[in-house]
């Protein structure tokens, strides 16, 4: 015969058996885990995504995947773009030094482009104003970006002597 225990205080690990015991004979059976509950159907219910749960999270992923990608790629053209207008910006001070230095008189052909880099082309349309030999100097650089002509403006006073020798820079 068998001797029967008192089940421990703590909970019961392996169901209150010994390794190896059937448990048998001493009162108590073992313990399995949770049975799946019917649902109102009769049918077991299965833990799980459904197909149509899983469709609707692709769905979303998705959407949300195009959205950064599409951030991305607006962050990417603005940044080429402020890179055009920074070196559009430098290329104007150039003319502009130029102008001050005598190099581009109202009296010069007063357009072209830059030898080291061919995309960016310049031209400088003089205004006179009421004072005599004081011009209103425009500085124009402009581009192509995108199938679009992109332009970037400066404006100054420059008065130009019509006796003085140019200076070449």
């Amino acid at each position: 015969m068998m001797s029967c225990k008192k089940p421990p205080l703590s909970p019961p690990v392996n169901g209150g058996r010994k390794p190896g015991s059937a448990g048998e004979g001493c009162g108590f059976a073992p313990v399995a885990g949770p049975s799946p509950q019917p649902s109102p159907g009769g049918k077991r219910r299965r833990s799980g995504f459904t197909l149509v749960e899983a469709i609707l999270a692709m769905s979303i992923m998705a959407i949300a995947v195009v959205g950064i990608m599409g951030a991305f790629s607006g962050a990417l053209m603005s940044g080429s773009m402020a890179e055009d207008y920074t070196l559009a910006s430098m290329r104007a001070q150039l003319v502009m030094a130029q102008v001050r230095a005598g190099g581009i008189t109202p009296y010069d052909v007063n357009q072209g482009t830059f030898s080291e880099d061919t995309k960016f082309q310049w031209s400088v349309n003089f205004t006179e104003s009421e004072a005599e030999n004081l011009y209103e100097v425009e500085v124009t650089i402009a581009w192509i970006r995108s199938g679009r002509k992109r332009e970037f403006k400066v404006t100054t006073y420059q008065y130009s002597d019509p006796y003085a020798t140019p200076v070449s820079m």
